[in-house]
């Protein structure tokens, strides 16, 4: 099925209120994919070719954490800065919790899901993480060569978990590790998370593994390849798949536990590939970006349309992004972004989803309906969203130095959301991985930290509450 007809327009990127400078030289990568990220790191976010990856996890620097507000104190390497003074501006004012550390490949960021405790007013947390081997480049971009079936033979997947009122958090043992050859996917919710197996024969499967057991079920496994994937708010299943290696990548979507039988796609009608599909917290909405040929125009980010009655999928807008499209710069755009994108919970964030803008080198904030797109704060990388109260809900976001939080404002006319100034919450270098909203006004983001993981094959994973 062809991309429904519609007028192009060039949607330019706008500054965030206060103007934020953009074209910014400088893109930080607190995930240590330094070599990923070459290209964009000395101001040449015109590059389209595929970035390329590190042999082995680069060295992290280590940076401090210090507290905000008077509600907890995170040790800090000997090397750190002092602290700042205690802050709460934006009426911003967390707990900061240090939950441990877990193994990590120097490029791939641990997924996160929260489980709802009915004796609890905070989630129990489930971490996945990929470790002892970094993927090589063909692997994770699915380019079709032979070097795209070849997962290094020392890579694990692991799994821990966080029970409230048990303290430190904990491995999971299964009863039988995971069998080789599979790489950790984008995405995971209560019930498990998504894997990838790239396959001998060139076909490429997507499973689930089941948090408590290990249990392996394959969601999709055809003969072609399947890449790329993303849960949905509702369960939903949205991947990209095409026939054969340089065929081009369709968005295929289907209902919860990714029955076939529900499936529904989008092709280009040039031919020019989707890839890397995102779910907003509206489960009536996926994003993905639309990579056409060298010379042949910009990425695009397009939001797609899923109606309920099984229609088909209709792209509702689109953002030409400005920079030269590559299945490469589509992974860089959503490497730190966990997904899906949610819940709502009342933030006024549904209607859009941030990613990470290789012309600014900082995240930025698309809106599903006009296909406007904001600038957030300079310097960003990840996000979450936030609702501490009616008047504290906007969207955590991570840099090189702090953690730092860009209130919502409101929306204007047209209905997109309107972001206030950044405001310091945390010291230290955090990407956002998923965010809570529990019962009794409680809500938490949990924070992905390289910088501060024991060693660069480990990443510190923090939670920040609100009190």
């Amino acid at each position: 099925m062809s991309l429904s007809p519609f007028t192009p327009r060039r949607a330019t990127i706008q500054p965030a209120r206060p103007s934020i400078a953009g074209g910014r030289a400088l893109l930080l990568t607190l995930i240590g994919a330094a070599g990923a990220l070459a290209g964009v790191m000395g101001g040449c976010t015109n590059r389209g070719d595929a970035p390329h990856g590190p042999k082995s996890p680069p060295a992290i620097a280590r940076a401090g954490v210090t507290r905000a507000g008077d509600r907890a104190d995170v040790p800090r390497p000997a090397t750190s800065p002092a602290p700042a003074p205690d802050r709460t501006s934006t009426s911003i004012r967390v707990e900061v919790r240090p939950l441990g550390s877990v193994p990590f490949d120097g490029l791939t960021l641990p997924l996160v899901a929260c489980a709802p405790r009915q004796d609890s007013a905070e989630p129990d947390l489930w971490i996945a993480t990929q470790h002892g081997a970094t993927p090589p480049w063909p692997v994770l971009l699915a380019d079709g060569t032979p070097g795209s079936r070849r997962v290094p033979a020392n890579l694990r997947i692991s799994a821990f978990r966080v029970v409230r009122g048990e303290g430190a958090m904990r491995a999971v043992a299964w009863e039988r590790p995971l069998a080789r050859g599979l790489i950790l996917g984008r995405s995971a919710d209560e019930r498990g998370f998504l894997v990838e197996w790239p396959r001998a024969d060139g076909s490429r499967w997507i499973g689930r593994v089941e948090w408590e057991t290990g249990q392996l079920d394959w969601l999709v496994d055809d003969a072609g390849e399947a890449a790329f994937a993303s849960l949905g708010p509702g369960g939903e299943l949205a991947y990209s798949r095409r026939a054969a290696p340089g065929a081009p990548w369709e968005l295929v979507v289907r209902a919860r536990d990714g029955a076939a039988d529900s499936e529904r796609t989008l092709a280009s009608p040039a031919g020019d590939p989707l890839v890397f599909p995102t779910f907003s917290a509206d489960p009536a909405r996926v994003y993905v970006l639309n990579m056409p040929g060298a010379g042949m125009g910009p990425g695009r980010m397009l939001a797609v349309d899923l109606p309920g009655d099984g229609r088909d999928l209709r792209v509702r807008a689109f953002a030409d992004l400005n920079f030269e499209p590559s299945v490469g710069a589509a992974w860089q755009s959503v490497m730190c972004l966990a997904t899906p994108w949610g819940p709502d919970a009342g933030t006024g964030l549904d209607s859009g989803l941030a990613f990470l803008s290789l012309e600014t080198g900082s995240m930025a904030w698309m809106d599903g309906t006009t296909g406007r797109v904001l600038a957030l704060a300079r310097g960003t990388v990840g996000a979450a969203a936030w609702c501490a109260s009616e008047t504290s809900r906007g969207l955590m976001l991570g840099t090189a130095a702090e953690l730092v939080f860009q209130p919502l404002g409101g929306t204007d006319t047209a209905g997109v959301p309107e972001f206030g100034p950044k405001a310091g919450v945390v010291r230290g270098s955090f990407v956002p991985r998923a965010g809570w909203f529990g019962t009794e006004g409680r809500c938490g983001i949990v924070l992905a930290s390289p910088a501060v993981g024991g060693t660069s094959e480990e990443v510190g994973v923090f939670e920040v509450v609100s009190p």
